[in-house]
């Protein structure tokens, strides 16, 4: 049986996203106990028609996908993926450990290519991918290394906590070799330009400090710590803590200097933003409903809807008449006496333009 709950989820942010992806690998408990995540491993069929619903219900231009975690066996793995491409998910995230594996042991790269053969879907490998050259060498392992031309890669790469560790690993030049003072501040020049809530940036600068090993972390002195990071309120904060002890690596436009000018720059420009979007909203689209004989708001049966810069009532016939035009100072809309004109007592509904 389909899924109406989870259809009708996803038809709210339909319009604002590429795609919809299904978890079903989470092992947390507040998602296990809830029927989410890892324990639809144990429950398919649902998972099929949660699948089903989305595919149906959903346009074709929003993809629907899964990710999973690896079964018991290889061939229960390929089974339920199998089973999930049937339903509708067009492509299917593996990562490559069973639920109650650690993510301290390696993930099973082995399994990779026989999933990715059984299936004519994209498929995404996750687990264990900490380094950019770890990139070839699991996509040479399950033979996806090799890509003619106008061909494409069927082998998908999710990287999670190797992100967290050293961001750089995506960088073609880099290829994870930058060193963590200098990822952060990249990243907070990345959160100052566009506007990132503090409380997520402190918490992945706190995550990557939690990543990264003793040595790395101790280097970058005491004062830039998980608990110096924790304290900091704002945006900004963020950036005097990080920046304060040196001139940026060697990289002029990572310096304490240039990301306080550029995070008050942003500022400044969304505060212009913010002023001129509250001035638009008070010139023509401010509507106010008036009962007849009162000023309550929409309790009449002759009711009159008055947009404040108008000077004239559009009705029908006999109803239409002028108005006086009303008062608005200095950004406080006063509703006089006058109005009442608007409100002839043959008016059924008028609309003062």
């Amino acid at each position: 049986q389909a899924d109406p709950g989870a259809a009708r989820a996803a038809r709210v942010v339909a319009g604002d996203v590429a795609g919809i992806d299904l978890n079903m690998g989470c092992p947390k408990k507040f998602s296990v106990q809830g029927g989410m995540g890892s324990a639809l491993l144990k429950a398919p069929e649902k998972a099929e028609a949660i699948l089903s619903a989305l595919r149906r219900e959903l346009p074709p231009t929003v993809a629907v996908s899964c990710k999973i975690r690896l079964l018991d066996t290889p061939e229960e793995t390929i089974a339920l993926v199998r089973r999930l491409v049937a339903a509708g998910a067009e492509s299917v995230a593996v990562h490559l450990r069973q639920v109650d594996t650690s993510t301290k042991a390696p993930a099973q790269w082995s399994q990779m290519r026989a999933i990715l053969e059984a299936v004519d879907v994209p498929i995404v490998a996750n687990g264990s991918i900490f380094r950019y050259t770890d990139v070839a060498k699991l996509r040479t392992l399950v033979g996806d290394a090799d890509v003619s031309a106008g061909g494409q890669h069927l082998l998908g790469i999710m990287i999670a906590r190797g992100a967290l560790l050293n961001s750089s690993i995506f960088s073609h030049t880099a290829q994870g070799g930058e060193g963590l003072d200098t990822v952060v501040r990249r990243y907070l020049r990345h959160c100052v330009r566009t506007g990132n809530a503090y409380q997520n940036s402190k918490y992945t600068v706190s995550r990557m400090l939690q990543e990264n090993a003793n040595p790395v972390v101790a280097a970058l002195g005491e004062k830039r710590s998980v608990k110096t990071v924790c304290r900091c309120n704002s945006t900004r904060a963020l950036v005097d803590l990080w920046c304060a002890q040196d001139s940026g690596g060697g990289v002029a436009d990572l310096s304490l200097e240039a990301l306080r000018r550029e995070h008050e720059e942003v500022m400044a420009a969304e505060a212009r933003v913010g002023q001129a979007e509250a001035e638009a909203s008070h010139r023509y689209d401010d509507e106010y409903v008036l009962s007849k004989g009162h000023g309550d708001m929409g309790n009449g049966v002759s009711t009159a809807i008055v947009t404040l810069d108008g000077h004239s009532c559009q009705g029908g016939g006999k109803d239409a008449h002028t108005c006086p035009p009303p008062i608005c100072d200095g950004g406080t809309h006063q509703l006089v006496d006058d109005l009442a004109a608007c409100l002839a007592p043959s008016a059924k509904r008028s609309r003062c333009a």
